[in-house]
């Protein structure tokens, strides 16, 4: 039998960091910033559509590692977003779904960023 299958996770991952969430919007909408700023995940970064000014609509492609000795491929698109507290994005390619980052202050100079996806 020839069954497609479909397999469904999510992946939540929680950064905590010093930094402002103005700061942190800044760099996750520069593509060219993210790579440098977190280059033992993110590998490469490019922008495929810039978007409007506030970021939304801008897709990206990236290549990105984690702790296991596998890369991967993928792009990303905003699709919504209240700047400096949270982005919505769709993805393709290696992973392929759904997305949100949410940051919060934890305490004066740091921040919580969760990523849903």
């Amino acid at each position: 039998m020839n069954a497609a299958r479909k397999t469904d996770f999510d992946i939540v991952t929680r950064w905590d960091m010093e930094a402002e969430p103005e700061e942190l919007t800044d760099i996750l909408l520069d593509p060219q910033i993210v790579s440098k700023w977190a280059t033992t995940v993110f590998l490469a970064c490019q922008v495929v559509n810039r978007g409007e000014a506030d970021g939304m609509d801008m897709e990206i492609e990236v290549h990105t590692k984690g702790f296991l000795p596998h890369s991967f491929f993928f792009g990303g698109k905003v699709t919504a977003l209240d700047p400096h507290r949270w982005i919505a994005f769709d993805v393709y390619g290696d992973f392929t779904g759904k997305g949100r980052m949410d940051v919060e202050p934890s305490a004066p100079g740091r921040l919580r960023a969760t990523f849903d996806w």
